[in-house]
């Protein structure tokens, strides 16, 4: 996979504790090809890395939806790796239940952030020690939905609109370097709901200095066309090792030392599944 162009300068999953990049290519009917990269931040010298992703493609009675869930845990908290991997569960969990009712983002993060009170209270240390941020996403043939907690980021485009939009932005916190936790006290998060998209990049904050341009408030797109034009020409599977190679290269690892996480999901029909 050819790196994308640097963006102008402005002012993991369970079975992965390394972030080993996953891919889901089922064919057949499935909505989406979806690729999924990570990477463990550079500054933490072979440690684990702490974002968690889980996706599922399930069916509504005729609808095909595809489900996402993407976390961040938290660096400052002794178990935000865990709260991460416990929150994506949940939160794939609680959207697949859910499905019938409709998409509310305000009671899937409600949903996902009792399930982390209640493992906080086996073991020591409080809720506080699973902080981590989530974002949501479900997509069908007819709408997306995302709602998101925190320095995540999601970004889409639609058949009928090439241009590559925001609907979800990271979100900061009353200090530097700060954002908001699905286990705060108080909940604060955003949602949209978008027509049917095209394709579909949600990501945590470690990828954002490549792929959004802050400055203009927009994402930089020579970073999300490289990958859909590639997803078009090749399988999945053999992209992922080319993502990986990406993801642990300095084009990535000279802006951010943080972990990284990238799920782009492109609609089947334009996408290369065998």
């Amino acid at each position: 996979m050819p790196e994308p162009a640097a963006p102008p300068q402005t002012s993991a999953s369970p079975a992965n504790p390394r972030g080993a990049l996953r891919h889901r290519d089922r064919g057949g009917d499935a909505l989406f090809a979806v690729l999924v990269g990570q990477a463990a931040g550079s500054r933490k010298a072979h440690g684990p890395c702490d974002d968690a992703v889980a996706t599922a493609d399930v069916r509504a009675g005729r609808r095909r939806v595809w489900l996402c869930a993407v976390a961040d845990g938290a660096g400052s908290a002794t178990r935000g790796g865990e709260g991460a991997r416990l929150a994506v569960a949940a939160a794939v969990h609680a959207m697949r239940g859910r499905i019938a009712d409709g998409f509310d983002g305000g009671v899937l993060l409600q949903t996902v952030r009792a399930e982390l009170g209640a493992a906080a209270t086996q073991k020591t240390g409080g809720i506080r020690e699973l902080a981590t941020t989530v974002t949501l996403v479900a997509a069908d043939a007819q709408a997306t939905w995302v709602a998101s907690v925190g320095d995540g980021a999601v970004v889409y485009r639609t058949a009928a609109d090439q241009a590559w939009q925001v609907a979800a932005w990271p979100m900061r916190g009353e200090y530097a370097n700060s954002t908001q936790f699905v286990t705060d006290d108080e909940l604060v998060f955003t949602q949209a709901k978008f027509p049917a998209a095209q394709a579909i990049a949600v990501m945590t904050d470690g990828l954002t200095p490549l792929a959004l341009d802050f400055a203009l408030r927009r994402p930089f797109a020579p970073f999300f066309d490289g990958v859909a034009l590639e997803m078009g020409r090749r399988n999945v599977a053999e992209l992922a090792p080319h993502l990986q190679d990406l993801l642990r290269s300095p084009r990535v690892t000279e802006r951010t030392d943080d972990d990284v996480t990238l799920v782009f999901a492109l609609r089947a029909a334009r996408a290369v599944s065998r």
